[in-house]
């Protein structure tokens, strides 16, 4: 087996046990060659297809792109910052 050089995010399309399609954020690992070898379990981000009016993958964009704006603000208590 070839050693784990890297890791990052990719998007992978999965099917659910009770056959919804799914895309989600998946930490990747590859190879020594770049090939993926390793995929985490459960994705760091995921979306229904099914409940996509748009594109999904236009959907998730945008949901990654707002989450990163949200590394930029301040952060917020869960708590009391919605009393």
């Amino acid at each position: 087996m070839k050693e784990i050089k890297k890791w990052g995010y990719r998007i992978c399309r999965a099917i659910t046990p009770d056959g919804y399609e799914t895309i989600g954020v998946y930490e990747v690992f590859y190879n020594e060659d770049g090939k993926p070898i390793l995929r985490s379990e459960m994705p760091k981000l995921s979306w229904f297809i099914n409940d996509c009016i748009e594109p999904c993958t236009k959907t998730a964009q945008w949901d990654v792109k707002s989450m990163l704006k949200a590394f930029r603000a301040p952060i917020l208590d869960a708590v009391k910052d919605f009393e």
